[in-house]
């Protein structure tokens, strides 16, 4: 593993950053600190005071929960593209 890699920072695609190391921390935030909380307390916050509440509408909370998850799981892809990009662009500058 080239560490390298985790902070050198290339051309963005799609949802990345361009660093494989800020892709990580977001799928890490979303998958096991905000998901978690969500389905712990049972609601979602929104901007301000609003949220989103499991009892009051459980379609719409059960939705955000699993777009939630999406995001995560596309994170910790984008994260393994990045490095992926980022491995090829320090081989091509030692060559």
């Amino acid at each position: 593993m080239n560490i390298d890699a985790l902070f050198k920072k290339v051309e963005a695609t799609g949802w990345s950053t361009g660093r494989s190391f800020w892709d990580s921390v977001v799928a890490v935030f979303i998958l096991f600190c905000a998901l978690p909380y969500c389905l712990l307390n049972e609601v979602i916050p929104l901007k301000g005071l609003r949220e989103i509440q499991l009892n009051e509408d459980p379609v719409y909370y059960w939705s955000c929960i699993l777009i939630f998850f999406l995001l995560g799981v596309k994170a910790i892809y984008e994260s393994q593209k990045t490095y992926k990009l980022a491995s090829k662009a320090i081989s091509k500058e030692s060559i």
